[in-house]
């Protein structure tokens, strides 16, 4: 009798036992989430929304992979392009942008962030509430880190793996859905890799000087004949359009 009764007390111990394995398992196992990815084509714009009602304004040429649903601890995303993000605040649940080079992380909060895998700057503009940035070299080694409050801008150099921020004013946020595009002391050569997103054409550089020059300027809704004759005002130079190929020559003079 004394037997019957260990043996059942010792098979209920196992019993718990196993059935506590297999929910610290269950608990430990990773969740398993089906991801979605968007590619945008040169001159396409798109407003996504995410799977907790984020927003997200993906800008040309980029490549934006989410969650079809955001997991228990985080709500991650992955980004090569540019974006605006309107992001819905849950403090239990920090929002993570993933690139190449970088990695921000928010609660809720709406910034800008170009990150182009080709590029040699990551920018991040923020907007409202705060955002922590690390940044890292091709090996994955973090270079840097900063922390920025809204209103301030982030620039990562790729190259010399440097961090400097800055002010900015709304005016200088670039509004995809309104074909809004806007530049401050900007190189001609990076501005014109956004041209070429934006409309969908090659712009070839004769001269190397010219690649250089700091440009401004502010511009809704331009065709992009309009924008290079707006330029040439302040900064004298001749192009010429190839339309069998749809690419443009700059030429200092």
């Amino acid at each position: 009798m004394l037997f019957l009764k260990t043996s059942k007390i010792a098979a209920f111990l196992i019993l718990a036992a196993f059935v506590g394995g297999i929910l610290t398992w269950i608990h430990k196992t990773p969740e398993t989430l089906k991801w979605t990815t968007i590619t945008l084509q040169r001159g396409e714009c798109r407003v996504i929304i995410l799977p907790d009602s984020s927003q997200v304004q993906l800008a040309p040429a980029s490549t934006l992979s989410y969650p079809l649903h955001f997991g228990k601890e985080q709500r991650e995303v992955h980004l090569d392009g540019e974006a605006y993000f309107d992001v819905r605040k849950d403090r239990q649940k920090p929002f993570i942008v993933s690139t190449q080079s970088s990695r921000l992380e928010v609660t809720g909060t709406s910034f800008n962030m170009s990150s182009y895998s080709s590029d040699d700057q990551d920018v991040i503009m923020l907007v409202e509430g705060g955002v922590k940035l690390n940044f890292f070299d091709q090996a994955g080694a973090q270079t840097g880190q900063i922390e920025l409050k809204p209103y301030q801008k982030a620039v990562y150099d790729k190259v010399s793996q440097e961090v400097t921020d800055s002010r900015f004013r709304d005016s200088d946020l670039n509004d995809w859905s309104h074909r809004k595009l806007s530049f401050r002391n900007e190189r001609f050569v990076d501005l014109a890799k956004t041209l070429e997103r934006y409309y969908d054409v090659d712009i070839i550089f004769k001269n190397k000087a010219l690649q250089e020059i700091l440009l401004n300027g502010d511009f809704e809704k331009e065709t992009l004949i309009d924008i290079l004759e707006t330029i040439k005002l302040l900064t004298p130079f001749s192009y010429q359009l190839d339309t069998s190929t749809n690419t443009i020559y700059l030429s200092a003079l």
